[in-house]
């Protein structure tokens, strides 16, 4: 027991160095986006945050739970055997036993490598396939809750200027019977000023008498109970 936990310790002080140093750039090189302003702040600051947090806690976990782990699995003969000298015989292990008794009739049988497999490509693709059907999200940044929110109008191509500014007067009778709304802005045959949706969508280019945008404000959230997306 105590050769393991030698050769345990003597791996830990091999690996801490590199394992420290990574988790020190990375954390630097995340940490600047947390003082992003203006329009991509939002979006950069939660990587500021859980980036360095998740690396911090991996390197806890390298350091701390997985040494003792492996001096709970890689026990070795106690020290009055007669294979006290020798390096544990992992194959005397109950993990060795278990992953043997699943993973060799498969290493020995063709057929059931090649089921295997099929089994395995078919899970993968049937995952991917709930993605494509939506019955999981798919979303690279969780949503927010800002205090605006802007609705695009596309009528059909053709339609009068004057046409689109009345449709676009009955939505705003609408929006103003929200009660969270505080006030809003309307932008009709041509694009709004441009914000991160604006550069990202390319919503700048928006030019025609069928195009039109309207920019809501609604309390600050601390005040209300539905989020902007719900509104």
């Amino acid at each position: 027991m105590f050769h393991n936990l030698r050769t345990i310790i003597g791996a830990m002080d091999e690996i801490m160095p590199p394992v420290l140093l990574s988790t020190l750039a990375i954390i630097l090189a995340f940490l600047p986006m947390f003082f992003i302003s203006g329009m991509m702040g939002p979006y950069m600051r939660p990587m500021a945050m859980n980036v360095p947090i998740a690396v911090t806690m991996s390197t806890v976990v390298a350091l701390t739970i997985t040494p003792w782990l492996c001096s709970k699995l890689l026990r070795r003969a106690p020290t009055d055997s007669p294979t006290a000298a020798a390096l544990p015989d992992i194959k005397q292990g109950g993990v060795y036993r278990f992953y043997e008794r699943v993973i060799g009739p498969i290493l020995d049988s063709r057929r059931k490598r090649i089921a295997t497999l099929a089994i395995t490509g078919t899970l993968f693709l049937l995952s991917i396939g709930l993605a494509g059907v939506r019955l999981v999200p798919l979303k690279m940044l969780p949503f927010d809750n800002k205090n605006e929110f802007q609705l695009i109008v596309d009528m059909p191509e053709g339609t009068a200027l004057e046409q689109t500014d009345r449709a676009v007067r009955q939505l705003e009778a609408f929006i103003r019977e929200i009660p969270e709304v505080t006030d809003l802005t309307t932008t009709v045959g041509t694009s709004s000023p441009m914000d991160f949706n604006g550069m990202v969508r390319h919503y700048y280019l928006r030019e025609g008498p069928h195009l039109a945008d309207i920019r809501v404000n609604i309390t600050h959230r601390t005040r209300r109970k539905s989020d902007s997306h719900a509104l």
